[in-house]
Parts: C-alpha cells; structure tokens; sequence
C-alpha cells in the first residue's frame, strides 16, 4: 500500500451495493481516512451517473463524512470536490472528449477492416448486427467462428478497446467501455501518478478499462462482480474479495495494507465463454418495472378539472353554465349511444 498514491473506486454495485450497507459506511470512512492521512492518498470515484445524479445516489456516504477527493462522471469527466460542492476541470475534460472522438474513430475502422477480411476470407458470414462500436456475426461452424475471433485479435486496438464473445458459431465483437480508463488516465497525468501508484477497484463491465493494468497495475474487484471483470483482475494479478460491494472494497484495502493479495478466482466462477446465448440473456434479464409518470399526469389532470366542474353544478363560479356544457354534452352523447337500437 506504500506506493499506492491513487484510489479509483466505482460506485454502483462496487462503494454502494443493493443491500445498503449503512452499517459499514463509518467503518469504510475511517479506513479511507487512515490512508489518505498516513500514505497521503487521493480518492476519487468513478461513475456513469451525472453530477446530479452522483450528489443524490452519494448523500447517505457524504452524511457520515465521506467526500471523494475527485469525482469522474458520466464514465468520463473530471470534477473536483470541495464542502460547496463539485466543479467540472474543463480544460481536462476538454481533452478527455478529443480523445474520446479519436478512439472511437479508430474502433469505427478497426471494425469495419475486420468484417471485410472475414467476408473475404471466411465463407457463409451472416452479420447479425452492424454499428459504429459494435459487430455480431454468425458463421457456417465452430471452426469458422474460432479463426474469425482469432482475425479480430490481431487487429490493432483489439486488446485494449475491443472484445471478442465466442459463443459455438457466432462471434460478438463490441467495444470494451474504455472512457472510464481515459479519465483515470488523465487525472493520473494531471496528478503525476504512474500506474504503479493506482489502486482500481470496480465490479462491472464500464469498470474494465481501469482494471486492465494499462491504467492501474494494482486492481480490486468485489464478489458481486462480473465473470469477465473477475477474469481480468485474476489475469493482473489483482485481489478477488470473497465479500460483496463495500464490505469487499474494504477486504481489498486490508489486502493490499497487509500484503495478502489473493487473486485466486472462487469456485462459483464460470467462464463467460460457456455461456450459451439463452443462458446468458437470462442472466442479464432485470425486472421491469413501467413508469407511473402517465397514470400520475392524468390523474393530476382529472382532479383540475373535477373541481370547476363541481362547483359549477351548483352555480357557484362566474360562467357555470359554460364550464357544465361540455360535460352535459358528453352525458347526453353516452345517452342517445345506448338508447339507439
């Protein structure tokens, strides 16, 4: 822990999981500060959520005194934070957005020169799905879809910004959520901090561009996490907690205080590449829950109009036989319906 001049954590599933561990909220601020005061760390929390959204989500940490030192939204832009609240660094944002643009220049072509080698190369290719970041094929065989992933893996970016999901014939090639890891990146730079002296701690797949060790070479990861985001951490050498989100990011500071980094990955863990398609939508399948804004604006909107109405059925507004016309003319409408044979 030493060395370790930079602690970047994810926020949902990772510092606050569904449980709301409240209970361990005093424990994680007093660990957090012990650090930040003996080794001279810097926190900062790496979210997708707007700052708005952030402020909201974060008010029961920041009620028991846990403030970030930075806070990087919306999976790229850097804020700083003070006892009045956020502020955005332009200037750094600013090129965290050039390149931004850059990268996904480069994956746009990178994906596109791939899908023309294996149309040109590979027989009976069916694109399934084709975007900017995205392309999902499906092949005569096996053997086919094996050599069409091994084609992607020799392009450039692909180790990095691209990644391939084999499943038996269809080869599902995305692009790995990297702007998380360029903001990392970037206020590490600002910092003048080496990825030797960050510590990354995240649960999701956004989470896998400050896990790769290109950002960070001292990575975390909670059990709660993704079986691709165990993988990675496993691969860097990092420490799988056994515990779920806060209680596991607290095991993974206690690791790596004491020196007793575990990357071993658990027995519950299965390879993401067995996933079968059926297998792996059932897994990411979440409850629906639809909206009730609707149902809320009508009934907001009966109500308005239900109170002229009833003080006009007894004269007591100006113009109540204007406001009861359109009513009557509904009721005597309903009428000569239902007494037409």
């Amino acid at each position: 822990m030493s060395e370790i001049q930079l602690i970047a954590t994810d926020l949902d599933g990772t510092l606050i999981g569904n449980s709301r561990e409240f209970h361990l909220f005093a424990e994680f601020r007093d660990r957090i500060a012990a650090i930040r005061l003996q080794r001279g760390c810097v926190w900062a929390i790496c979210t997708g959520r707007t700052r708005r959204s952030f402020k909201r989500y974060f008010a029961p940490m920041l009620m028991v005194g846990l403030q970030p030192d930075y806070v990087i939204v919306r999976h790229a832009y850097i804020c700083g934070t003070t006892s009045l609240g956020s502020f955005p660094h332009l200037l750094w944002n600013m090129r965290i957005a050039c390149e931004q643009w850059v990268q996904r220049s480069r994956i746009r072509r990178v994906l596109d020169r791939w899908h023309r080698a294996i149309v040109r190369d590979i027989p009976d290719v069916e694109t399934l799905a084709r975007k900017p970041e995205r392309l999902w094929v499906a092949l005569a065989g096996e053997e086919h879809a094996a050599l069409a992933a091994d084609l992607l893996n020799k392009q450039p970016l692909s180790s990095r910004y691209l990644t391939a999901f084999r499943r038996l014939k269809e080869v599902d090639a995305r692009c790995v959520p990297f702007t998380k890891g360029l903001a990392l990146s970037e206020l590490a730079r600002r910092l003048r901090i080496p990825a030797e002296g960050i510590l990354a701690i995240g649960n999701g797949h956004n989470d896998a561009s400050t896990l790769d060790g290109a950002v960070s070479r001292h990575t975390g990861c909670p059990m709660n996490s993704e079986p691709e985001i165990m993988w990675i951490v496993h691969k860097n050498g990092g420490h799988i907690a056994s515990k779920p989100s806060l209680a596991g990011v607290i095991e993974i500071l206690d690791a790596y205080e004491s020196g007793n980094v575990r990357s071993a990955l658990p027995d519950s863990w299965r390879n993401p590449e067995t996933f079968d398609p059926g297998e792996r939508l059932e897994l990411k399948r979440r409850p629906h829950h639809r909206s009730k804004a609707p149902q809320s604006v009508l009934l907001v909107g009966a109500a308005v109009c239900a109170a002229p109405l009833a003080f006009a059925q007894f004269d007591l507004l100006p113009f109540s036989g204007w406001i009861r016309m359109p009513f009557e003319l509904l009721i005597a409408a309903i009428r000569w319906a239902v007494e037409v044979p």
